[in-house]
């Protein structure tokens, strides 16, 4: 597999960079002309670049592996200080030690790193050159105003081709990386400009380009606004094995955007279509729209394309464009291909063959390439050989790292307990482990939070003076990649602690509790006393653990505490401590969702009662009426659920539970009754089906016997015109056993009658049988087998009885019975039966007449049906496949007085019944 070499040398990139030495060095500050060749080193890193950096000509900055490169903001927030090199940039990192290019202070962004056209260019047969390898550049594309040109993008090349390759460039203000020569000044690079193995997120564009010469392969692009822009004038643009991905919400942008120019001269521009160039090659790429709700308003646009100064250019000419080779992925209604003022008309001006489309309809695919215009002017694109199924080994083969967020910094107080969070980290595998670690502040213990690896809690701890805690959240990929956040709680100053407020029921004993309150000396008086709510006594109010009896009330009531702690010097603090009496006492159990024909109960048992003397009572108060049975003691009560028409029809219930006082609570529990899906099984709705009466069903019968005869008829003369009437050779001579040819001719004359020079093709139907059902059977064979007297007649044939769905119940559910209270009442068989059968018969007195004897197999869906006690109703509890042996003979009649001749034949057995059956012989 391409590029193997680059995925595993960046596998660990990311996360060295993150476990850097704890090593303090000293900060060295660099600025202005670099005049003669330096190298920055790990040893005085980081450089802390206070002003603007040249690199003049001739002159190399080679920066080593492990370097940090820290850019202070700029004396107004819209400039930024950048690094120009019209000499070599060499920035190498490695793979367990990259260059990281950041910010000074986070949330400020510094300007870019400016390749001009004097720098030297990457020469990759001599592997010297301007390059920055193994390298993270984040915060920057500072916009840098109207002063300077060197912003609006992390790395901009003007008329230069540096090596870029295997680094993350992220969370820029502008675009990713610009590759362009957009002035007279500049002299345009010969070659290729490298563009590999990088990932690139968060950014305006990722890659724009208005550059002759580009290949782009083997890059990841996230959540860009847009991942690649090219604006070119037939030169050649390379855009392979990439993969895009979008995951941002938007009204404008694509993953894909490219501007043709036409640059007319004065003898008007024509294209070479003999050897047309190519000015745009993307294959092999993955194109994906993975935004998680999109409306109308942001409907992805994958790629889009627009045509330039055209004016004199020979439409008809095909330049070569290819988009070939992708897999390209989008919910519905997004347009995949976007074309605006496209007036290239040339023959495959755009070929988009071979991709996949993620859909295997061709309306489907026609419909996401858009002309915007809607002019008629849509270009002949040739989509066709699309595929059924992704390209294999599409897109990058490089592995994304995942971005740790350990969200936003806190201030809390001390003794509350405090949630981190990090489900704001992005892993486009989704197979990121978490671990949060504490890494400055005073020690607490972190608890995961059972069930979500993204969060752990912890206890904030007290003091007399602010603490600042910090924790770090590293989140780590199946491929080991990882990636640090740290987040910082602040703990204002806080000693007393009531502890949590609480709910509690009447009667019941309420421990008060200061013992998360701080003292670092422990030598503090502790005072409790009632603010407010009914009156309750004290106990032990001068301790650090009071407590008091709940009174019994029919309505909520608060009763508000304060603590209030003294230390040895006079210093104390307050907290207060709300306990709420819950007047509900009834509990009538949980809301939950049932099916029809199910026995539901409902359970009082959890309802509170201090004396144990409450009384209960059940009663409907919504929903379709059910009767409820109620139990001895009326704690619980059941009933058989309802089937309903829609979803989440609701049956309500009220508990009304009472004590001996009088007092009295209630509460209510809700049963959602999902519909189920049933069978729709109409009289008559198969084509064979039939609702009338047993004797208008025989009027139906014949007719429709009657019509099959005739439709068989009009099947004679049709053959009568194709098959050439001959007689079949003896074969008695060949030394082959009769059995055999028995058997031989049988197979010749079922699988290909037309190659029997005297045999019978014919079409019958009928009725009766053990079947009970109306048959359509075809059937061919061979007559006049054996050249003596007698002679035979060997056939077979395949039939249909159409037993429809009449015999069953009204509204039988189609599947099984929700319950085991049920009883078995009937097999029924459903649908089409069909098998074949073979047939073998003998001449009767040198006639045209023929006495047979047939025996054959056929098969048809059996169901059992059962009946439930509770509500009557129907299930289909099993359905299984039926074989039934078929046996049975018949006459037929194959006359010879004719240069086509009919055979008509009746067959009885024991399946079918009696068939009749028309057809010709030769």
């Amino acid at each position: 597999m391409k590029y193997v070499f680059h995925s595993i040398c960046v596998m660990m990139v990311w996360g060295c960079f993150s476990i850097t030495s704890p090593e303090v060095y000293a900060k060295t500050e660099v600025s202005g002309i670099i005049s003669e060749n330096k190298v920055w080193s790990a040893a005085e890193s980081p450089y802390i670049v206070t002003g603007n950096i040249r690199v003049i000509e001739n002159v190399t900055l080679t920066i080593e592996k492990s370097v940090i490169v820290q850019f202070r903001p700029g004396p107004i927030s819209s400039q930024g200080y950048y690094l120009q090199v019209d000499g070599a940039l060499v920035a190498q990192g490695e793979t367990n030690a990259p260059i990281l290019f950041t910010t000074e202070e986070k949330g400020r962004y510094w300007g870019c790193i400016a390749f001009t056209d004097r720098s030297l260019d990457w020469d990759a047969s001599a592997s010297s050159g301007s390059v920055i390898k193994n390298a993270i550049i984040e915060y920057a594309g500072n916009s840098q105003g109207n002063a300077h040109r060197y912003g609006g993008a992390a790395i901009n090349c003007f008329s230069a081709r540096p090596l870029i390759s295997d680094n993350i460039i992220r969370y820029s203000a502008g675009n990713g990386l610009s590759v362009s020569s957009d002035t007279a000044s500049e002299t345009p690079s010969s070659g290729i400009q490298a563009i590999y193995n990088n990932r690139i997120h968060h950014t305006t564009t990722g890659i724009s380009l208005t550059v002759d010469g580009c290949r782009i392969e083997n890059n990841y692009f996230l959540s860009n606004t847009r991942a690649i822009s090219f604006g070119l004038n037939l030169n050649q643009i390379e855009i392979v094995s990439n993969t895009l991905i979008d995951t941002l919400a938007k009204t404008t942008g694509s993953l894909i955007q490219g501007s043709f120019y036409f640059l007319v001269d004065d003898n008007a521009q024509t294209l070479d279509t003999a050897s047309p160039p190519t000015p745009v090659s993307i294959r092999g790429n993955l194109l994906k729209s993975d935004i998680a709700e999109a409306s109308a308003a942001t409907e992805p646009v994958l790629m889009a394309f627009t045509e330039y100064d055209f004016t004199g250019v020979n439409q008809d000419s095909a330049y070569g464009f290819t988009l070939t080779g992708n897999t390209i992925e989008a919910d519905e209604g997004a347009v995949w291909v976007y074309l605006y003022n496209w007036r290239h008309t040339g023959a495959d001006s755009i070929n988009m063959t071979g991709n996949y489309w993620g859909t295997s309809s061709e309306s489907e695919i026609k419909a996401g390439l858009y002309d915007a215009a809607n002019d008629f002017n849509l270009p002949a694109i040739n989509y066709g050989s699309y595929l059924n199924s992704p390209v294999p080994d599409g897109g990058a083969t490089t592995s994304y790292p995942p971005v740790s967020n350990a969200g936003s910094d806190m201030q809390v107080s001390g003794g509350v307990t405090v949630t981190l969070d990090g489900t704001g980290s992005y892993d486009p595998d989704k197979t990121m482990t978490y671990l949060w670690t504490q890494t400055g502040g005073p020690p607490v213990t972190l608890t995961p939070v059972e069930g979500e690896p993204k969060k752990a809690t912890l206890v904030s701890p007290y003091s007399y003076t602010d603490n600042t805690l910090v924790f770090t959240l590293t989140v780590t990929d199946k491929n080991g990649f990882y990636d640090m956040d740290e987040v910082t709680i602040l703990v204002n100053e806080s000693i007393a602690n009531a502890g949590q407020d609480r709910i509690v029921q009447g009667k019941t004993l309420v421990n008060l509790d200061a013992s998360n309150t701080y003292d670092p000396d422990n030598t503090m008086a502790y005072q409790w006393k009632q603010v407010s709510g009914p009156a309750v006594e004290l106990i032990d109010p001068d301790k650090k653990n009071a407590s008091f009896t709940a009174p019994y009330v029919d309505v909520e009531n608060e009763l508000l505490f304060q603590l209030t702690v003294t230390d040895e010097n006079g210093f104390s603090d307050t907290d207060e401590i709300t306990v709420l009496i819950n007047e509900n006492i009834a509990n009538a159990g949980l809301d939950r969702a049932v099916y029809g024909d199910e026995r539901v109960f409902l359970d009082g048992s959890n309802s509170y009662d201090p004396e144990r003397l409450m009384t209960y009572k059940w009663t409907q108060v919504g929903g379709p009426p059910v009767t409820l049975d109620i139990g001895d003691d009326a704690i619980k009560a059941s009933f058989i659920a309802p089937y309903v028409d829609e979803d989440n029809s609701l049956l309500t219930f009220k508990l009304t539970v009472s004590n001996s006082n009088g007092f009295e609570s209630t509460d209510e529990v809700a049963i959602s009754l999902a519909a189920p899906v049933t069978i729709d099984r109409e009289n008559g709705a198969c084509f064979i089906g039939t609702s009338l009466s047993s004797d208008h069903q025989h009027f139906a019968w014949l007719g429709r016997t009657v019509f099959s005869f005739l439709g068989a008829g009009m099947l004679i003369f049709i053959f009568m015109g194709m098959v050439e009437k001959g007689a079949l050779k003896s074969v008695r001579n060949l030394g082959i056993g009769r059995s055999l040819f028995l058997l031989v001719s049988i197979l010749i004359s079922f699988l290909s009658p037309g190659a029997v020079q005297a045999g019978y093709f014919s079409i019958g139907n009928g009725g009766g049988g053990e079947a009970d059902a109306y048959n359509l059977t075809i059937e061919t064979g061979a007559v006049r087998l054996g050249g003596g007297n007698p002679v035979y007649l060997l056939g077979g044939g395949v039939f249909g009885m159409f037993h429809g769905y009449d015999d069953y119940p009204a509204n039988t559910r189609d599947y099984a019975c929700p319950h085991g209270e049920f009883t078995r009442v009937d097999k029924i068989i459903e649908g089409v039966e069909s098998g074949l059968y073979g047939k073998t018969g003998v001449n009767l007195f040198d006639t045209d007449l023929y006495l047979s004897v047939l025996a054959g197999l056929s098969m048809v869906t059996e169901v059992q049906l059962v009946q439930s006690n509770l509500t009557q109703l129907y299930y289909e509890q099993t359905s299984e496949q039926k074989f039934y042996g078929i046996y049975g003979g018949g006459i037929g009649y194959f006359p010879d007085r004719f240069r086509w001749e009919f055979a008509i034949q009746i067959d009885y057995d024991n399946r079918r019944g009696v068939v009749g059956s028309v057809g010709f012989h030769w």
